[in-house]
């Protein structure tokens, strides 16, 4: 049992160290619209490259290495990403057609695959392309929009929402685990579980078999915590740092449209963002997991001690940057 115990705490140490270091550079980026363009552009370019390498379904990973064609198809994508996600982040309406237009294609292909006779690697290889567009381009074009025509208070305010989403989820779910193992007769594996209806757990456990519903529900609370109580921190503390207050709130005007401050988002709003970004992660970390069972793979990578790879630390936040700027600032 100890030996147990011990595993379930033994990368939070490498993962405290990460975020104590990454953390800071990471909002020092973010703090000018330039810096913040080509860093997110530079995640994405390293993502991309994760999706077209470690995270190519099982099927097609040899032939994506040795076929030419296949080779020709994911790179031209990971530049397509990149150059879609910087050209359609200037408006959220272009970022809300290309959602539309990535998941109708999406939803077309998966149809066309299973009923049409079709070569199944060649439409693995254009699905995980699709899939690759809706999820990662989509998203890194909203956390530009987020970053650069929003401003660095809500690029901030919903990087740390959706974190202590991740952190929540990784306590509560770290926690439930602990009390099983220390007190078996008393705290079942996942308590949480018995109270969500058997189709939602299974489909969930499907997908990604170490979640649990403890954690999400610790990240789902955590967030709403942090969007409620996190803008009125934020006022007091750069009330005190700085004269002119208005300036980091970010009040930006990109042509005619006028994008919400944190100031203007009512309370009832903040718990409903807390929500919302909450369940964006939790659907882009479920999302994530799905592909990367496909591809018979733990992590998308090794570049983040105790996180795996980029698309580990990012997944949550793709989805939930769509979400923050379609429904909440805009």
């Amino acid at each position: 049992m100890s030996t147990d115990i011990q595993s379930i705490s033994s990368d939070i140490p490498r993962r405290m160290l990460t975020i104590c270091i990454g953390a800071p550079i990471v909002f020092l980026l973010l703090s000018d619209g330039t810096s913040s363009k080509i860093f997110l552009t530079i995640v994405h370019f390293l993502c991309g490259i994760e999706w077209i390498t470690a995270l190519v379904p099982r099927r097609i990973q040899k032939q994506a290495l040795q076929e030419y064609r296949l080779k020709l198809i994911l790179r031209a994508w990971l530049v397509l990403s990149v150059a879609i996600s910087v050209l359609i982040m200037k408006d959220e309406k272009y970022i809300g057609n290309a959602i539309i237009r990535f998941s109708c294609l999406n939803v077309a292909s998966r149809l066309l695959s299973r009923f049409g006779n079709i070569d199944a690697k060649s439409m693995d290889a254009y699905q995980h392309v699709l899939d690759g567009f809706l999820f990662i381009t989509t998203g890194f074009s909203s956390l530009l929009f987020i970053s650069v025509s929003a401003g660095f208070m809500h690029a901030l305010f919903f990087a740390l929402v959706v974190w202590n989403g991740d952190t929540g989820a990784l306590i509560a779910g770290r926690l439930g685990k602990f009390l099983h193992l220390k007190y078996p007769s008393k705290f079942p594996s996942d308590l949480v579980s018995l109270l969500v209806p058997s189709f939602i757990t299974k489909i969930v456990f499907k997908v990604s078999p170490k979640k649990t519903m403890t954690g999400f529900l610790g990240g789902l609370v955590l967030s709403v915590i942090t969007a409620f109580y996190l803008p009125f921190l934020l006022n007091a503390v750069f009330h005190l740092l700085c004269e002119d207050k208005a300036a980091f709130y970010c009040q930006a005007e990109v042509e005619s449209r006028q994008i919400k401050s944190l100031q203007e988002i009512v309370p009832g709003e903040l718990i409903e963002t807390g929500l919302l970004l909450s369940m964006g992660g939790i659907c882009g970390d479920l999302f994530e997991s799905a592909i990367k069972r496909s591809a018979d793979q733990k992590d998308s990578g090794k570049l983040l001690p105790g996180h795996g790879g980029l698309m580990d630390r990012m997944d949550s936040m793709l989805f939930a940057a769509s979400i923050y700027v379609l429904y909440v600032i805009t």
